[in-house]
């Protein structure tokens, strides 16, 4: 009889813990358009948010004050501005002088806390960099208040040395209104981090899975977001005209595994927005797929004198069916530009005001420092 009561307690037990994580997951806020039909994201990437209070900023004119809180203030008084629906980080928040790590989490994530905004984030390659692993660092960041982001499963993406290869692969959807059922809009999010690959094997084919799993239930477009840039950003800014600037080499890795073939198969995202290379910010048609670069918010993260921080805001209109895109700098007025439609269901997208990058590498000092940077974060200092 005692040995019931105790089993009987434990399936209670198990029971609760069940019911408290549905009910928990379903707590999650439902992302819904506004009554006039935009969703609005603001694109935060590259904060390299340092709590040594000897780490100084970068390339900052002589005699201006500056230190870590000059980055959350910035994204401060983008909140403020532009009011957005929810704010989307894609990696290297904090690196491998943030310690502790969960202090610079709370400082960055903390922003959007702050402001009662919705937010989600995925992991780039130095997140992991300081005293947390990057299960941890991700563990964290999903329990955080207000945070929309997913730790996948641990069978979906495989086991390196009995560890993860990838942490926080998720999709979020977007509904015309709370008690809508099929939703309007998706957005992808995927680590990447410089294992000789970013994305790996498993991760596109969870990718090519969910995305045909999800548009056989609702068909919508889609966007996706990951840290660095593919091996088609650099073909697309050599071949096509773009919007915004091509600062420095494209530091994709060297084997690619196929994800913008799996995006054009599904033929659902619209749009990939990366960071990882701070001073490019242009976006590039693709085989019909805008490659678009965030550029960094981050006062302490590498750039160069006259190169603004800046951060990307992407509006949805017309209940998804058109994706507008610009940035906003770290300058006096905090100014926009690059302003475009990148894509609209209703009539192809006008890129007449694109034009022919310039390939880095004609001013020659420029060049040498952005292959310096690349080589010193994927070669000699590869995490």
């Amino acid at each position: 009889m005692m040995m019931m009561m105790m089993n009987s307690a434990r399936l209670l037990v198990l029971v609760s813990l069940l019911l408290m994580s549905v009910t928990m997951s379903d707590a999650k806020p439902k992302l819904t358009f506004k009554p006039d039909g935009t969703f609005k994201i603001l694109h935060i990437s590259d904060t390299h948010y340092e709590m040594n209070p000897d780490t100084p900023c970068q390339a900052i004119e002589e005699g201006l004050p500056c230190n870590k809180h000059n980055t959350t203030e910035f994204i401060a008084t983008l909140l403020q501005e532009e009011k957005p629906d929810i704010v989307v980080h894609t990696g290297d928040i904090i690196d491998w002088d943030t310690n502790p790590d969960w202090a610079g989490m709370d400082d960055v994530y903390g922003v959007s806390i702050q402001a009662d905004v919705l937010w989600a984030a995925t992991l780039g390659n130095h997140d992991d960099d300081g005293d947390l692993s990057r299960r941890q660092v991700m563990d964290y960041i999903v329990n955080m208040k207000n945070a929309l982001s997913v730790n996948n499963e641990e069978n979906i993406m495989g086991e390196e040395e009995g560890d993860l290869k990838s942490y926080g692969n998720f999709y979020l959807e977007i509904f015309n209104t709370s008690t809508s059922k099929a939703p309007s809009f998706r957005t992808y999010h995927l680590d990447s981090s410089t294992n000789n690959a970013s994305i790996n094997p498993e991760q596109v084919s969870w990718f090519t899975n969910i995305s045909s799993e999800l548009k056989s239930q609702a068909a919508v477009p889609a966007l996706a977001f990951f840290h660095i840039a593919l091996e088609e950003y650099g073909i697309a800014a050599k071949n096509s005209n773009i919007s915004g600037t091509w600062n420095e080499p494209v530091s994709n890795q060297p084997i690619n595994n196929g994800l913008f073939s799996a995006l054009k198969e599904a033929g659902d995202v619209k749009a990939t927005f990366c960071g990882h290379d701070h001073t490019n910010d242009f976006c590039a048609d693709h085989e019909g797929i805008q490659l678009c670069y965030q550029g960094s918010a981050g006062y302490q993260a590498y750039t160069f004198k006259g190169w603004p921080r800046r951060c990307r805001v992407t509006e949805l209109r017309d209940w998804g069916a058109t994706v507008t895109s610009w940035k906003r700098l770290g300058d006096v007025g905090n100014s926009i530009v690059d302003k475009e439609v990148l894509w609209s269901a209703n009539q192809p997208a006008d890129f007449s005001h694109r034009k022919k990058s310039q390939t880095p590498g004609r001013n020659f000092r420029q060049y040498f420092k952005s292959i310096m940077r690349y080589l010193m974060a994927n070669v000699f200092f590869s995490y």
